[in-house]
């Protein structure tokens, strides 16, 4: 009967939103399940061992929505969290939803300069502190890739979120010197351009985030421009935004 305990078998977990990587870790994991379903153990070992199972396909399911690198949500993850917030019935009712492209200026010299294994700490240090100002103004970020980054922010829009980005633009810069224990001066170039735009009725989650990812460009400047970099494009302004302490 539905609901009831079965000697010998494992309940079956609560189903659960998952990330797309996560398919395959679960199916291996319910190998591991039907082996002990089919072995002859008392109920008390099977209650033990469904619990063990439990806690690794969730290990295993968090791992798969990681960047391995950096222990960022990754690009998979990201992915799948801005479809369910463009889904959202919050759309609906009018609720913002600010999408920010994040891009390490200057990137490859830290590479060139310093090599492969400083590059890795700079982005681990910058990580470490996205992570830290998304917990604060409670957004979610993660790495889209090399060294860009993707932000979420339901319940604000392109101008809120770039008002927030702002800390994050001027903190990176000093935990980057305190932290990569790289030659400030070497560094200092090493700064965030970003673009950031706002969800539109009827959006497709591709187009806004083409949108976001057009505007960081833009925030870069041409190559060469003096005045590029360091700074973030804002959807529905006619010029960048400096970072201010």
């Amino acid at each position: 009967m539905e609901g009831e305990n079965v000697p010998g078998k494992i309940p079956e977990r609560r189903k659960v939103e998952r990330g797309p990587d996560a398919e395959a870790v679960a199916a291996r994991a319910g190998g591991i399940r039907r082996q002990i379903e089919g072995a002859r153990f008392s109920p008390e070992r099977i209650e033990e061992l469904a619990r063990e199972l439990a806690e690794r396909e969730y290990k295993l399911e968090q791992n798969a929505m990681r960047d391995q690198l950096t222990g960022a949500w990754n690009r998979g993850f990201m992915r799948a969290e801005l479809f369910r917030e463009v889904g959202s019935p919050e759309r609906e009712k009018g609720m913002p939803l600010g999408v920010a492209m994040l891009d390490l200026d200057y990137f490859k010299k830290v590479n060139d300069i310093f090599g492969h294994l400083s590059g890795d700490e700079v982005l681990k240090i910058f990580v470490r502190t996205m992570g830290e100002w998304a917990k604060k103004y409670r957004l979610t970020g993660g790495r889209w890739g090399g060294e860009e980054f993707l932000v979420l922010a339901p319940g604000l829009g392109a101008a809120e979120l770039a008002g927030v980005l702002n800390d994050l633009g001027v903190t990176v810069r000093e935990q980057l010197a305190a932290q990569s224990g790289l030659d400030p001066e070497k560094i200092k170039e090493l700064t965030i351009s970003a673009g950031i735009a706002g969800y539109e009725f009827g959006d497709e989650p591709d187009v806004l985030l083409d949108r976001a990812d057009k505007l960081m460009y833009q925030a870069k400047g041409e190559e060469g421009d003096p005045e590029g970099r360091n700074r973030m494009m804002v959807q529905g302004e006619r010029a960048p935004r400096k970072y201010t302490r």
